[in-house]
């Protein structure tokens, strides 16, 4: 899956929450997100910047296609 996304929600405790918000991924934010397949990394380019996300971080984000 690949595309332009807008985070719509965070899940989880709140040291995965802080872990993913550190990056630069909350609610209201767009990004572009690069996704191999269910289960693996995606790549996340966000504020001018690439994080990786493993699958058990970015279960925890929802987000919506723009």
């Amino acid at each position: 899956n690949t595309g332009r996304i807008k985070i719509c929600k965070v899940t989880g405790g709140r040291a995965i929450c802080s872990r993913i918000a550190a990056m630069g991924v909350y609610p209201g934010v767009e990004a572009d997100i690069i996704c191999s397949g269910k289960g693996s990394r995606c790549l996340l380019k966000v504020n001018g910047g690439t994080v990786s996300l493993d699958a058990d971080v970015s279960e925890n984000i929802f987000v919506t296609s723009l």
